[in-house]
Order: structure tokens, then sequence, then C-alpha cells
């Protein structure tokens, strides 16, 4: 496993990439062997239920109060994690959104796109990212949106949105496709706390982190068509184990199956997926 066939023209987003910086034999389980857990963990899921929830809003589709609905619609998409623990993240998700809501009643920022993806071949790769939203201040500038579920915000964490590889990538990508500039991102927090916090930071387009951005991205790719992979041996992270720690230990059929699912199967599934659907 230390040596893969080079890719020629691989197709990178953040996830990818950040995934590959982290742990190169991590990298290798997801997007070669096409291998994602079973079992979701609870940030995971509060956010993508959260993420979920802000895009039907802000399209105008989300229905006050139908928990029931969403509950069912988590099942689908975490089938295998326990029903007790689904419905336990889809109320905190819920009471996330509700909170967002009230406290955004009278919101000066108009969201004009939701949800954009951009994806451009730059000839030896192609790179794609998702914009949570594009939005317009009062003073007619538009921003990236993006919005993140935190237990905590600290100036560590600020600074690493602010300079933060995503960031660079975004911004990249904004700047070589949509036709109107784009002053920065506004960070939209929703923080998770006994009462939740929902606080916002505008962060200016920065050339220097879109230029790391660039450097680090053409460096993955020069590793990923020399096709060196190596184990990182950061197995914790977050206070939490490596998802895919077992298959480092013993990669066995048994516990591919009982540990593991089809990443690419699961992405398709989520993507058709939508709650107000159920």
């Amino acid at each position: 496993m230390n040596k893969l066939h080079p890719q020629e023209h691989p197709v990178l987003s953040y996830s990818q990439i950040n995934t590959f910086l982290t742990c190169r034999r991590m990298w290798y389980w997801q997007y070669i062997e096409d291998l994602t857990p079973k079992l979701k963990s609870k940030p995971l899921m509060i956010g993508d239920l959260t993420h979920r929830l802000l895009d039907a809003y802000y399209r105008g589709e989300l229905q006050a109060g139908d928990i029931k609905r969403l509950y069912e619609f988590a099942l689908q998409l975490f089938p295998d994690n326990p029903p007790e623990e689904v419905y336990d993240n889809v109320m905190e998700a819920a009471v996330l959104l509700n909170g967002y809501v009230r406290q955004n009643q009278e919101d000066e920022l108009q969201v004009t796109s939701p949800e954009v993806w951009l994806e451009k071949d730059f000839g030896d790769f192609t790179l794609v990212t998702r914009l949570d939203a594009i939005c317009q201040t009062p003073d007619k500038r538009k921003w990236r949106m993006e919005h993140k579920t935190t237990s905590r915000v600290d100036s560590i964490y600020l600074r690493g949105q602010r300079r933060g590889l995503q960031t660079g990538i975004c911004q990249w990508l904004m700047d070589e496709l949509l036709p109107e500039r784009i002053s920065g991102t506004i960070f939209n927090l929703l923080v998770k706390k006994k009462t939740p916090e929902f606080p916002r930071q505008a962060v200016p387009r920065s050339q220097l982190v879109v230029d790391l951005a660039k450097e680090t991205v053409l460096g993955v790719v020069r590793s990923l068509q020399r096709g060196d992979l190596y184990p990182s041996m950061k197995c914790s992270q977050y206070n939490r184990p490596c998802d895919f720690e077992p298959l480092c230990r013993s990669d066995t059929p048994s516990t591919r199956e009982s540990l593991y699912t089809s990443r690419k199967e699961v992405m398709e599934s989520s993507k058709s997926l939508k709650w107000t659907n159920v």
C-alpha cells in the first residue's frame, strides 16, 4: 500500500485534500478503497443535519416544527446509528436552527444563492468545492457565507477558519469562476451550548490565504502523481480515535463488512434525499 498507481488527472475537493494531508492511509481507505464508516459521529451528524436545515431555510422550503419528518429523514440518512441517538441529534440540530431563525428574523444579510457548486479543470487536476451560500450585505457587496457548527469559539478556532485551506480554495475558485467579485467570507457560527449562540465574523479576502491554498493543492497533486502513500500515525483527532484505525490494525473481510460501507453509495443516496420530501 506504500505505492499507489499514479493518478494522472485527480479530481480534488477540500475534504479530499484535507484527508490526504491528515493521513495518506486514511485517504487511501476513503478515496481508493471507497470505504466510509457505517456509524457517524455526533458532531458530523449534527453538522450535516444543521447544514441541510439552513439550506432549506434559505431556499424558503423550511416547514417549522416538523420534527417527525426530519427524524424520518435522518433515519434514512444515518441507517446504522441507533434510532434514539439519531433522534437526540435531530432535536439538537432543530434547536440550533430555531435559535438561529429567531435571532436573525430581521437579517441584514440577503442570501442571493444558496448552495453553490464550483468546479474548474486546471489541466493536471480538477478542483471542486461547495459554497454554503452567496450573500449580499447592505452596501451591495457579495460574500461567501459559510455555516459552521462548533461546541466552542476562541481565537485559535477563528484564526483556523480565517486562514484555513477551505477558505483559500473557495476564494481561489470564486476568483476564477464567479462573474462578481466576492469580498471574502462571512462565517455563520452556530455554537452548541446549553444556550446556543450565533455569532458572525466577516473576513475580507486575503491573497496570502489564496496563494498558500494554491501551493498546498499543487503539492498534493504532485504527491498523488508520484503515488507515494504512508500512514501519518495521527490515530486520534479531537479526542476521538481515527475512524479507520480498525483497518490499519486488521484489514480483514469481517472488519470491512461489520464497520464500513461504500462511500460512493452513501454520497449518492445522501444527495438524492431531501427531508422536505419525506
